[in-house]
């Protein structure tokens, strides 16, 4: 009688088989693992506002959730190479105004934090000099736009802000120019801020 051959495993066999599989388990653990936080940075980027950029060849901004009535806050991702500027336009009743009067500063590569403020007081005081004033901050670096002497016992009201982006994040090409925000009219003014390339025409008009 022939004896038919058995199955033989060695103790190297079982070594491979368990190699396999923990390496199986690790490379799956570590793809659940990925996504989780992928989901979890997302999740967590609405409530701390903080801009997470996932195309690094387009323009991107946070409007993070307005605070503050008298204040909007943007995080901003410029893309490499496109030279782009911020523009802050006002505009008087009807009248367009020119660019030249306009404030405009280039936008590097890179993050960048914009502040658009109100600035009223929140009480008068007899006899005291009280200021209404907007300011436009970038990267730390304050602006005024616009500061007036209010008159005896005159109390401003909040500007009103138009959240454009409505405290989501907009992705899109560098090329094209995006409205950050229309704010107004206060005083008879109305302002305006955009991103814009560096070469483009003055597009908020």
């Amino acid at each position: 009688m022939i004896e038919r051959p058995r199955l033989q495993f060695r103790l190297g066999h079982c070594l491979l088989l368990m190699t396999l599989l923990a390496v199986w388990l690790a490379d799956y653990k570590l793809r659940s693992e990925t996504a989780r936080m992928s989901d979890a940075l997302k999740s967590y980027s609405t409530i701390a506002s903080f801009l997470v950029v996932e195309n690094r060849s387009k323009l991107q901004v946070l409007e993070e959730p307005q605070l503050w009535n008298h204040e909007q806050v943007w995080q901003v991702y410029v893309p490499q190479p496109t030279p782009l500027e911020l523009l802050c336009v006002q505009r008087r009743g009807q009248a367009q105004g020119s660019a030249a009067d306009d404030f405009r500063t280039p936008l590097a590569p890179g993050r960048h934090r914009i502040v658009f403020r109100h600035e009223i007081p929140q009480t008068r005081r007899t006899g005291v000099p009280a200021f209404a004033g907007v300011y436009l901050i970038v990267d730390e670096q304050e602006h005024e736009l616009s500061l007036r002497q209010l008159d005896e016992n005159e109390m401003p009201a909040p500007m009103q802000l138009s959240q454009n982006l409505r405290g989501s994040t907009k992705s899109q090409a560098a090329t094209e120019p995006l409205e950050l925000l229309s704010a107004g009219p206060t005083d008879g003014v109305t302002w305006k801020i955009w991103i814009q390339p560096a070469d483009a025409q003055h597009a908020g008009d």
